[in-house]
């Protein structure tokens, strides 16, 4: 009899053991730790091709999760619009701690330094120059296309875009219709350069109505 009590109390001994062991066990509630690789933010010019750099993952509890990670967003990047995007990283542990990490993404036109509003001092054929402001537009969709709001200060003569390459300007011959208070068709071309604050920007302005042409000098200060 007392043999049964003494097997009945060691096992209600290992029982209690037992629970008081897994009652004292401590919950996993720290999540993993997710850190990106490259740049963040991350810059693409605009009709460039972004590259996914990707992210590491690691947890206190299961170690090394990188494999793992789900990653969305990156599909949705428009290397052809600018814009500003974000790609989401996340990854979860064995207790279902979730860790997670965001990327911005910016799709930049080279040539945005060049957009803003100007002052333009503009001389045709050595003549006293006439003043007149003037706003650049730089395109949302070619990397580095910029375009004049009112370019030679004509009336409606919205259309007028230069490219960009480096530190030079370059005006492509183009023809604008109906332009000015004498409404009148109009061929510009021409090329300049970068300045400090600003660009120089010699064309050629070609009156197709009148058969005139004329060699003028702009100068583009912000």
């Amino acid at each position: 009899m007392m043999k049964k009590n003494l097997v009945f109390l060691l096992g209600a001994c290992l029982l209690t053991g037992s629970m008081l062991f897994t009652g004292c066990a401590a919950d996993d509630i720290t999540a993993p730790v997710v850190t990106l690789n490259g740049n963040n933010p991350q810059t693409v010019t605009l009709n460039g091709t972004y590259t996914e750099a990707g992210a590491t993952a690691t947890d206190d509890e299961d170690g090394d999760l990188t494999s793992s990670i789900v990653i969305t967003g990156a599909d949705a990047i428009d290397e052809d619009m600018v814009g500003e995007y974000e790609v989401h990283y996340s990854v979860s542990d064995a207790a279902g701690n979730v860790g997670e990490a965001h990327r911005t993404v910016n799709v930049a036109n080279a040539a945005a330094a060049w957009g803003g509003a100007y002052s333009v001092s503009d001389s045709c054929a050595g003549l006293a120059p006439f003043l007149y402001s003037q706003t650049v537009s730089v395109s949302s969709v070619t990397n580095n296309k910029i375009t004049f709001n009112k370019f030679g200060d004509y009336q409606n003569n919205t259309n007028i875009y230069a490219t960009i390459s480096g530190n030079t300007i370059t005006l492509p011959s183009q023809t604008a219709t109906n332009i000015g208070t004498s409404v009148q068709n109009h061929t510009f071309s021409g090329s300049g350069t970068k300045t400090s604050n600003g660009f120089v920007l010699t064309y050629t302005d070609q009156n197709l109505s009148n058969g005139s042409s004329t060699t003028c000098i702009a100068t583009f200060t912000k």
